[in-house]
């Protein structure tokens, strides 16, 4: 997996999203850092600016946060959950690197992704759940092309048992893909044994 920071993750993944303004970046990572919080506000916005917006009027929304967003790109959206899915992506990328990270320091060599079995889990992470990952895979590049979440949830275990059984298990694997079944070579063999007969 890449060396990459907490800030490195950040500026990835506030690069990627179209819905904040390029200019609020610092105020967004401040907020991700908890040095701000953008919802603790009291100037918040009145029952028609929501309505304008079609957000949900039950909830409460600060000016201050409302002015991190492209607004024409969150019509209809909820910006705090936006924001939140921000945080727990940054956070659990970060998580998945630590955890490498600490495979590695302590020798493991294969990893299982595991997910949390509920409604939530996209198909895309329960696609994975049996899969055998080796240490050198980068699991957060891995997901970012499967999870269909607006995060991955699922957690990183190591695989235990002996790592030669593994190995031994992956190069069967492997050969089998390679081989030709006994069973076509006799009947290949069968059918070159007729044809010879035939034209003797």
């Amino acid at each position: 997996m890449k060396t990459a920071s907490i800030n490195d993750f950040f500026n990835q993944e506030f690069d990627k999203q179209h819905y904040f303004k390029k200019n609020a970046k610092k105020i967004v990572k401040q907020h991700i850092e908890h040095s701000i919080n953008l919802n603790e506000s009291k100037n918040l916005l009145s029952t028609e600016e929501k309505k304008a917006l079609q957000l949900d009027d039950n909830l409460e929304f600060t000016k201050e946060l409302l002015d991190i967003f492209e607004k024409e790109h969150i019509i209809g959206l909820n910006p705090k959950l936006l924001l939140s899915n921000l945080f727990h992506k940054i956070r659990t990328l970060e998580y998945k690197k630590t955890t490498i990270d600490e495979f590695k320091k302590a020798g493991v060599l294969y990893f299982k992704l595991k997910h949390s079995c509920d409604e939530k889990t996209c198909k895309g992470c329960e696609s994975l759940s049996e899969r055998i990952f080796s240490i050198d895979e980068d699991i957060n590049e891995i997901l970012e092309h499967t999870c269909t979440s607006a995060y991955c949830r699922c957690f990183l275990q190591e695989i235990t048992q002996a790592q030669e059984d593994i190995e031994n298990t992956l190069k069967k694997k492997t050969e089998k893909k390679g081989k030709i079944p006994f069973k076509l070579i006799f009947f290949i063999l069968a059918l070159v044994s007729i044809a010879i007969f035939m034209n003797s």
